[in-house]
């Protein structure tokens, strides 16, 4: 296939949105193989395709921040626990280890709760005719 700015522009738009390489190759009308070998062989063609991808990447991200707080702000607690997560990571951050300070502090909020439920679970006297 004929290198051109033309195949070049709609490899590089296509990323700038964020799509696949994939889709990308098949809009310019091109194999992968041919997208590879012109990426190996020609540093300029590889240096704009690193700048459509960090920018397609960008717009990524940005697009599914928005969904995640729309979805945090409908109530939907798994968003808001997602931005959490990444906006304050040393705070929210998952764990798989949990500290015994941590320990004890779940088990100070559950306790009440857990005296609930023994409470409720208790068998009630059954009165004697």
């Amino acid at each position: 296939m004929k290198y051109d700015e033309a195949r070049i522009s709609k490899i590089c738009e296509a990323l700038e949105k964020g799509h696949t390489r994939t889709y990308a190759v098949k809009l310019a009308g091109i194999r992968y193989g041919t997208f590879r070998d012109w990426e190996k062989d020609k540093p300029e063609f590889s240096q704009r395709i690193k700048k459509a991808e960090e920018s397609g990447k960008q717009v990524m991200h940005d697009e599914c921040l928005m969904v995640v707080m729309k979805a945090g702000k409908r109530g939907v607690w798994q968003a808001a626990a997602w931005v959490l997560e990444r906006l304050f990571s040393e705070i929210y951050k998952q764990r798989t280890e949990i500290s015994e300070d941590d320990r004890q502090r779940i088990r100070e909020l559950f306790s009440p709760v857990r005296k609930t439920k023994k409470a409720k679970a208790k068998p009630q006297p059954v009165g004697v005719n």
